[in-house]
């Protein structure tokens, strides 16, 4: 099983999430491949991910994530604020983002569940880049370099307009994280990613 785990996202910011998306694909140029993240099903802040691992190790990680989160004794969730902003990162593709912002209690969970990660010897991918709280919105492939900036051009009218759209304060939409998720990778049979819950652990204890 291909898995990692994140925070679900509630419906508040889903619906931010694809005026976002819908928004910056249309900014992109002509011969761009978009696979679009179905957000209503899949819309997550990845934590930790952990690849591929046996049906033990997930039914182990359970009990350890239980017992990582309730030694940290929060007394709240997390707050996040998701962006209305258009955010990109990759070279071989661009994966298109909107960006989270979080509090240093987030940063706590998130070196907990690595924790219980280690705990079941299941592997932790860290990425080179420092880790930024995201919602991915689409991988962009068969860019050429050409084309890379007029595509970066295009991001970026996308999100002065999705900030011209509406007042200041509707920038950003808060919400709580309140639930650690293990998500399984899925390819389906058209070559699409898909993502189901496999099980839920509240992040307050």
């Amino acid at each position: 099983m291909r898995v990692f785990l994140a925070l679900r996202v509630p419906p508040s910011v889903l619906r931010l999430a694809g005026e976002v998306q819908a928004c910056a694909i249309k900014r992109l140029p002509r011969g761009a491949r978009v696979a679009a993240v179905p957000l209503s099903a899949n819309g997550h802040v990845t934590l930790v991910f952990l690849g591929d691992v046996s049906a033990q190790v997930v039914t182990e990680l359970r009990t350890h994530v239980t017992e990582a989160l309730r030694s940290l004794a929060l007394n709240s969730a997390p707050n996040l604020r998701a962006q209305r902003a258009i955010r990109s990162f990759g070279d071989r593709y661009l994966v298109l983002h909107v960006p989270v912002k979080y509090d240093d209690a987030l940063g706590r969970v998130q070196d907990a569940l690595r924790t219980a990660a280690c705990a079941v010897h299941a592997p932790t991918s860290r990425e080179r880049r420092a880790f930024q709280a995201h919602i991915t919105l689409a991988r962009v492939h068969n860019l050429k370099q050409a084309k890379k900036p007029q595509a970066r051009r295009g991001l970026r009218q996308a999100d002065q307009a999705l900030k011209a759209a509406v007042p200041e304060p509707d920038h950003e939409i808060g919400f709580e994280a309140t639930d650690v998720v293990l998500y399984e990778s899925k390819k389906t049979e058209e070559g699409k990613t898909e993502y189901e819950e496999v099980w839920t652990v509240p992040v307050v204890q």
